[in-house]
């Protein structure tokens, strides 16, 4: 049983042994894959779901593979399914052709976007989140996705939210699940908050120039060695015109407040 499709000029195919196998694999692609006629994929990924075995108390694993390298051997499906989504989401940021994709949370006020770039386990989602319950509209925990005019698309995947600590995976939850609203539409760039969570301290967020803005984007660019030229030029037209702030932050909302009230202040207040 097989599957291709394409995701921003990206075409990946699935293989499952299995109508329910497939199904499965196909139930966890980004929702921005649209189905594609390809004979050639840049990442072929096999899956073989596990489960009860021919035996009373036998339990078969759940298999994973791209190309010829096993990315996941696991009873928890869970654990197969983020591996899938990590490795595919790695895979589209670094090699579309027509997209720049930015480690960084997004969340959209009044027409214009704010951009949160940072590592996984920085806080990112805790502060869209925040951000969110502050009016925001949600376009992303985990990708910024430019276009060449700096222009963010929405990457509307469930939100990674962890539960037993900072350090633990997270567990998918739909926006729609979460009451969140989701944005349709690119926006350009309206602030840009380069932050990470460290307990106690208070959001004090100072402004620094386009430049240091540009700078803090591009250490998360995924594609900045692949395709520096185009990188660079997306990033220079996203913070054309946007505020740059720096702080580290403490509570989320907290900080989401203080960010509303940035968005709210005119330039250089």
């Amino acid at each position: 049983m097989g599957y291709s499709g394409a995701c921003y000029g990206v075409r990946i195919g699935l293989r499952a042994d299995g109508e329910e196998s497939l199904a499965v694999l196909k139930s966890w692609l980004p929702r921005a894959v649209r189905p594609a006629r390809e004979e050639v994929v840049r990442a072929l990924y096999s899956f073989v779901l596990g489960g009860p075995g021919a035996r009373p108390g036998l339990q078969r694993f759940h298999l994973l593979y791209r190309d010829a390298t096993q990315l996941a051997r696991s009873l928890d499906l869970e654990e197969v399914r983020r591996a899938f989504d990590r490795d595919l989401s790695m895979k589209i940021g670094e090699t579309a052709e027509r997209r720049v994709f930015i480690h960084a949370g997004v969340v959209s006020f009044a027409g214009g976007a704010v951009l949160i770039p940072g590592k996984s386990f920085s806080g990112k989602t805790t502060l869209v989140r925040a951000l969110v319950g502050q009016g925001g509209v949600y376009y992303s925990d985990e990708f910024a996705v430019l276009d060449s005019r700096g222009r963010v698309s929405p990457w509307a995947e469930p939100l990674s939210i962890r539960k037993e600590g900072p350090m633990k995976p997270g567990e998918p939850h739909s926006a729609r699940s979460l009451g969140l609203t989701v944005g349709r539409r690119s926006q350009p760039v309206r602030l840009v908050v380069l932050t990470s969570f460290e307990k106690g301290r208070r959001f004090k967020p100072r402004s620094v120039s386009s430049a240091d803005g540009a700078l803090g984007l591009l250490e998360h660019t995924l594609p900045a060695r692949r395709r520096p030229r185009a990188a660079l030029r997306a990033l220079a037209s996203a913070v054309e015109g946007a505020r740059v702030v720096r702080s580290p932050r403490g509570e989320a909302r907290d900080a989401a407040r203080a960010i509303v009230r940035l968005l709210e202040s005119p330039p250089g207040s």
